[in-house]
């Protein structure tokens, strides 16, 4: 503190502590959503070409659960067959 400033009332307090997380509290009561794009990269084996050309269909209509489900087969298939 400088000397000759007075302290704060309570009530300024609690205004300047609203302002500074005013931001925080809204989005405690009223989440926001984000859209975040992906870049998935094209299946190139003949062998799983309809599979991953279906995968990336889904995931350019944002079900990203199912593209993600098929590229997650595909996947699986390619590095167990390897062992």
């Amino acid at each position: 503190m400088i000397a000759g400033e007075t302290i704060p009332s309570a009530d300024e307090m609690i205004d300047e502590c609203l302002k500074k997380n005013s931001e925080t509290i809204a989005n405690y009561f009223a989440p926001y959503f984000e859209l975040v794009s992906f870049e998935f990269k094209k299946i190139e084996m003949d062998k799983f070409k309809d599979i991953g050309d279906k995968a990336a269909e889904e995931a350019e209509d944002l079900h990203v659960d199912k593209a993600y489900t098929i590229y997650k087969a595909v996947y699986d298939k390619i590095h167990t067959t390897r062992k």
